[in-house]
């Protein structure tokens, strides 16, 4: 059950989702409840089985897994029964002893890119001469992210995905901006086979604000989590990315935690990983206010999501209706109850190619070490797919070699659209010469002439963005068609560590923040 603060999704501020996808369609009786899970049985042979895909038939699931007396994760195949189960990569020269994971198969059935070692860490392709399900000695081909030219890069290359087409591809690189804070830059360029690699050419930043999360299956437009500069203070959310022309349409309205988003094939409805009704985020979101404060609430965000192993809840798969979170309506979740039972719902979110069942996985929250695969029957009524067609080269966009990413900077003062002013003051702290002081002062301040707010936030951090600490104090009212207020007093302190699989008790918060509108009263930690 939703609950009242869900339901007051932000106001759509981009063009109607149903403008670049599918009309939504009307819910049926052929329609599935979203808690029909079932567990793929896995022989004992195989350890910690994760991260499943469908193949392009459907025939077959491919995942990660570790055979008994191993120690590298390998790729393998196995029937929704648990039956057929093989294993392609056993024995497989990849270069290096890393574990391979996250594998993903072209749509030519043929070829798949995968992991090795942590994200980040080093990408493969493997090709084969029949279909995945028949193949049996894989060529091992390195996947090259292209050469930075000026630009300072952290991370070469991530979250690798392939377009409908076969000839575009996806991905994430984090580079540091001009004051040397971590960027995430969402690329799209053209996929090339060369004599002993494949190159990606043409590379273009479609969003420097998050990461590439997947195409839609038309193979039109790109979705991108953005996690800075968002619309509304403390609320990350997911956008679309029409790669002919650039226009950008936002997907996601939840007052809390939204990230990798999955639609459908025949694109009426989404998966989205998201904290929706985890009341995580949402503590310091749901007095909904333009996002002036953003800069100084960065290191907030990476702490609490570094801390996602102690808030499982953070990244539950949600399954949406398409152009319906713009009308107030977020879904229903996956996996009901599973963090009460001891699993937490782990991304990423795949459909199989009639839109019938969504594939994931999900980790013991007592033993990190055991794993299960799960399905979700979300539909008894078959569908095509939306027909997919040559992906766009985002010509519109600035090409990645040299790119540097901006420094987001804070929002200028400015009066209310419908009422009073907001003050915006950034400068260094007075008494530690490591920090900046941002400070944002509300005065009868509305945009949408019907919630008032008034006080002050603050944020005293460190250089480093995401990766940076904070002293957040708050004192904000808001009055009008909605009643609450926001107090803090918060520490936040993301951390050591990759990003990938934090050091449980690494990420820390001190102190709280308190919030409560139209009676709904949240705190944190």
């Amino acid at each position: 059950m939703l609950t009242t603060m869900f339901r007051r999704a932000a106001a759509p501020t981009a063009l109607a989702l149903s403008a670049v996808l599918a009309p939504a369609a009307t819910a049926g009786a052929d329609e599935t409840p979203a808690d029909s899970l079932r567990t793929v049985p896995i022989p004992d042979s195989v350890r910690g089985p994760k991260f499943p895909s469908f193949t392009p038939d459907g025939e077959r699931l491919v995942f990660t897994g570790t055979p008994q007396g191993s120690t590298r994760s390998e790729i393998m195949t196995i029937r929704e029964n648990g039956t057929g189960l093989t294993c392609l990569t056993c024995g497989l020269d990849t270069g290096s002893d890393d574990d391979l994971s996250q594998p993903l198969v072209f749509p030519d059935g043929r070829r798949m890119v995968v992991n090795s070692g942590i994200p980040g860490g080093g990408t493969l392709v493997l090709e084969c001469e029949k279909k995945i399900s028949k193949c049996r000695d894989p060529e091992v081909v390195p996947l090259n992210f292209p050469e930075p030219g000026e630009g300072h890069v952290l991370q070469k290359g991530r979250e690798v995905r392939i377009a409908p087409d076969g000839k575009h591809v996806a991905f994430t690189q984090i580079r540091t901006t001009s004051t040397g804070e971590p960027g995430y830059l969402a690329n799209v360029g053209t996929l090339r086979r060369a004599e002993n690699s494949y190159e990606i050419d043409d590379a273009r930043v479609v969003s420097a604000k998050g990461e590439a999360k997947s195409f839609t299956h038309d193979g039109r437009s790109l979705v991108v989590s953005e996690y800075v500069d968002t619309p509304e203070a403390a609320n990350p959310d997911v956008f679309l990315f029409d790669l002919a022309t650039g226009h950008k349409t936002r997907l996601t309205y939840a007052n809390d935690y939204d990230e990798d988003l999955q639609f459908a094939p025949d694109g009426e409805r989404y998966v989205v990983g998201s904290g929706r009704d985890s009341d995580i985020f949402a503590t310091l979101s749901q007095l909904t206010r333009p996002n002036f404060i953003g800069p100084g609430l960065q290191p907030v965000f990476t702490t609490l999501f570094n801390q996602r192993r102690e808030r499982p809840d953070l990244l539950e798969p949600w399954l949406v209706r398409s152009g319906s979170e713009e009308k107030g309506d977020l879904g229903e979740p996956l996996a009901p109850g599973a963090t009460d039972g001891g699993w937490d719902s782990r991304m990423k979110n795949h459909w199989s190619p009639d839109s019938t069942k969504v594939a994931f996985w999900q980790q013991n929250m007592t033993d990190a070490a055991e794993s299960r695969m799960v399905i979700a029957d979300v539909s008894d009524r078959p569908s095509e797919p939306l027909p997919a067609r040559t992906t766009p080269d985002p010509d519109w966009a600035a090409p990645l070699k040299d790119y540097v990413p901006e420094t987001f900077s804070p929002a200028e003062s400015r009066p209310g659209h419908a009422s009073g002013s907001v003050t915006i003051e950034e400068h260094p702290h007075p008494d530690d010469p490591e920090l900046t002081t941002l400070k944002v002062t509300y005065d009868d301040f509305s945009d949408d002439g019907k919630s008032v707010i008034n006080g002050t936030e603050q944020a005293d951090h460190t250089a480093g963005g995401v990766v940076g600490t904070v002293h957040y104090t708050a004192g904000l009212t808001m009055s009008g068609a909605h009643e609450g207020t926001l107090t803090a007093d918060l520490h936040a302190d993301p951390g050591a560590g990759d990003g990938h699989e934090p050091e449980p008790g690494a990420a820390k918060l001190e102190g709280s923040v308190v919030s409560e509108v139209d009676g709904h009263r949240l705190r944190l930690p």
